[in-house]
């Protein structure tokens, strides 16, 4: 998911009786769903107990929180972006699809999770 996607995450864009996401508002103007791993799923059924309002992450802006997280880790280099291709990359292994990279270089062709040849 993108960072805006994230921050802008209502409650009820969750379902957790079947562990999916609906990120809508999209840079794409469509709608997914993004299924949701144990990690996810405990994390937001905890803050779910202590919600307060329909906006699941109060914040405008996680760029310096990650810029320090990043620092005291000892991680240079690194952009919040890079999260959304690590996560389609598991995602596509863990669904048994391999990542189809296009040669024409635009960002949407590279994007590992947007083109998938699957696995017969």
């Amino acid at each position: 998911m993108r960072r805006g996607e994230i921050l802008s995450l209502r409650w009820n864009q969750v379902d957790f009786s079947w562990g999916l996401i609906l990120v809508t508002g999209t840079k794409t103007g469509r709608n997914r769903t993004v299924p949701m791993n144990s990690t996810v799923r405990e994390t937001l059924a905890a803050l779910h107990e202590t919600k307060h309002g329909d906006l699941i992450f109060k914040i405008n802006d996680v760029k310096r929180s990650f810029t320090y997280a990043c620092r005291k880790a000892s991680i240079m280099d690194f952009r919040f972006h890079v999260l959304r291709h690590t996560a389609a990359t598991r995602l596509g292994s863990w669904r048994g699809c391999l990542p189809n990279r296009s040669d024409s270089g635009s960002q949407y062709d590279s994007d590992v999770g947007a083109i998938c040849t699957w696995n017969q």
